[in-house]
């Protein structure tokens, strides 16, 4: 298990920064109008907090015994597999089968829950 309260604050943290920093990003782009280089500034800056927190993630990581981080790696790379099937298959439709275009944003919700399956079987598989 994690023995380090202060990596999972910081994790923690970073989602909590993040989330801050998504809705002063958005106030500012409503009430300033700003120059190309002034919007992909503002447009970055939720990134800052979002890898700090991701370091501490991946600190927490370096925590687990070795039947824990197996199990994440499984997750792991069965989310990277999902992701690789839905993102090409999807990929193909729209370019031979006229289908829209969505947003990058859709990704990370699909590997997060991806990785939940992943978890949820591996740890089945272990325990």
């Amino acid at each position: 298990m994690n023995k380090n309260p202060k990596v999972s604050k910081q994790f923690i943290l970073g989602i909590i920064f993040y989330a801050i920093a998504i809705i002063i990003q958005l106030i500012i782009m409503k009430i300033i109008e700003l120059p190309q280089l002034g919007k992909i500034v503002i447009a970055l800056i939720p990134m800052v907090p979002a890898v700090w927190g991701m370091m501490g993630w991946l600190k927490s990581q370096r925590e687990l015994d070795e039947l824990q981080q197996k199990i994440a790696v499984e997750a792991i790379g069965f989310s990277w597999g999902i992701i690789a099937i839905i993102t090409f298959s999807y990929g193909f439709l729209e370019t031979f089968a006229d289908f829209p275009q969505i947003s990058m944003f859709w990704v990370w919700p699909i590997m997060a829950a991806s990785f939940i399956l992943g978890q949820f079987w591996a740890n089945r598989r272990y325990n």
